[in-house]
């Protein structure tokens, strides 16, 4: 869907667009939908600042005409992630994009950043600490705050979604992981992922000791050479793992959710994404 009118429309006149948007005549929804496609990617932020009633009353036609628009402006930006120079930077701005995409406009939540989101759980963590250790962080985390697997809708593509896993308490262990590897950092620890075939976690070095953190199980602790028991082949530590390598995994994750659901044009979208990061 490309945008040929430069001219973006007075956001003010926005109310009486969506009200047009199921007219009886189809030239005038076909007109409607013109206008609303010229803001581009300005329709979303523009939309937020609307009674949600309002959207939400208009939300099948105009998920339609943002899923395109989402469509261009991630595939646009995409690629951008990579610029960051640390690599928890690089791996916030990636979930942060995929999170913008996948949350669409059925998300009613008033905070729609994942950053002020971290911020804010890092807040809580450091006013409630009394060690101040990663561990200590895994147990606010995973029992106080109530973070968990998503166990019974394992395969929903919004357990990858981390704007959801902020709101929901609930995701993939990948994500679980990711949480605590980004409020971690927030709090000034160094926590990185722990990449096994089967499942995703965290590890942390304590005093020197390695430990294993389990977010998707209720932040479960296990010393490294217990975990180590379950790796193949047994006693092998994963290799350390990247932002790419976790994009990877989610998007990974994403593709295979997509096809579950039967969502084919999400699914490519995934690939596409996918093979950006290989081709670079």
């Amino acid at each position: 869907m490309s945008v040929e009118n430069k001219q973006i429309p007075d956001p003010k006149q926005l109310p009486y667009l969506l009200n047009l948007l199921d007219d009886e005549s189809a030239a005038v929804r076909t007109e409607i939908v013109r206008h609303l496609v010229s803001f581009g990617p300005q329709l979303k932020s523009e939309l937020a600042k609307l009674p949600q009633d309002m959207v939400q009353s208009r939300v099948m036609p105009l998920e339609k005409i943002m899923l395109e628009l989402d469509r261009e402006a991630l595939v646009q930006k995409w690629p951008t992630w990579q610029n960051a120079t640390l690599d928890l930077e690089k791996l916030e701005v990636a979930l942060s994009f995929l999170a913008d995409f996948q949350s669409g406009l059925r998300l009613q939540y008033q905070t729609r950043e994942i950053g002020p989101l971290l911020d804010q759980l890092a807040a809580e963590y450091l006013a409630y600490a009394k060690t101040n250790d990663p561990l200590e962080l895994a147990k606010f985390l995973f029992e106080v705050k109530g973070f968990n697997g998503a166990k019974t809708d394992y395969y929903n593509p919004q357990s990858s979604n981390m704007l959801y896993v902020l709101h929901e308490k609930k995701g993939l262990p990948i994500s679980l992981s990711c949480l605590y590897m980004l409020v971690g950092a927030r709090a000034g620890f160094v926590i990185d992922g722990y990449n096994t075939p089967g499942h995703f976690m965290a590890k942390v070095d304590l005093n020197g000791k390695v430990f294993v953190v389990d977010g998707f199980n209720n932040g479960k602790v296990v010393e490294e050479q217990d975990a180590l028991k379950n790796t193949e082949p047994p006693g092998v530590s994963p290799a350390p793992v990247s932002a790419r390598d976790i994009i990877r995994r989610v998007l990974n994750n994403l593709i295979n959710a997509y096809q579950a659901q039967g969502e084919s044009g999400h699914q490519q979208l995934m690939i596409d994404l996918y093979r950006m990061i290989q081709e670079d």
